[in-house]
């Protein structure tokens, strides 16, 4: 049975699978220069200021899944927005991807966002779910700085 819950940052980082999971997911991102480690100092500050969730999903005990999502204010219309940045589930959870979502979704309406954005790789499965569950609103590109 998999349980997804509410956590702190600390719970995350705690956690002895946080490195392993987060690696998994490094594997699976979509873009190739941006895989490096997590820089917990971003997060940390994040959290410290009232502008990160995070949930995890834990299946017999163990870490399955992380989520993070950042609140941030559109300047456009002075509502705040929740990003989710981070949206991983192990391969052998994916059946559960659904309440993962919904978990998002509770968790920043519960913050007072007015929406929330998810992304996904190109051509993913996750894009086709996203897709079929959501508005397409804007497309993202993506342009490395450091070449």
């Amino acid at each position: 049975m998999m349980k997804i819950e509410t956590c702190t940052l600390s719970d995350l980082f705690n956690d002895p699978r946080y490195e392993e999971v987060c690696q998994h997911y490094r594997q699976e991102a979509g873009h190739l220069d941006l895989k490096g480690i997590v820089d917990k100092d971003k997060y940390s500050f994040l959290a410290q200021n009232g502008l990160l969730l995070c949930a995890r999903a834990v299946s017999d005990g163990k870490l399955v899944g992380i989520m993070a999502i950042v609140m941030c204010p559109s300047l456009h219309n002075s509502k705040d927005v929740a990003n989710v940045d981070t949206l991983y589930l192990e391969p052998e959870h994916r059946g559960h991807g659904l309440q993962f979502l919904r978990h998002a979704i509770k968790m920043a309406r519960e913050f007072g966002a007015s929406g929330i954005r998810f992304s996904a790789p190109a051509g993913s499965r996750t894009e086709q779910l996203f897709d079929r569950l959501f508005q397409r609103s804007d497309v993202t590109y993506y342009k490395s700085l450091e070449d």
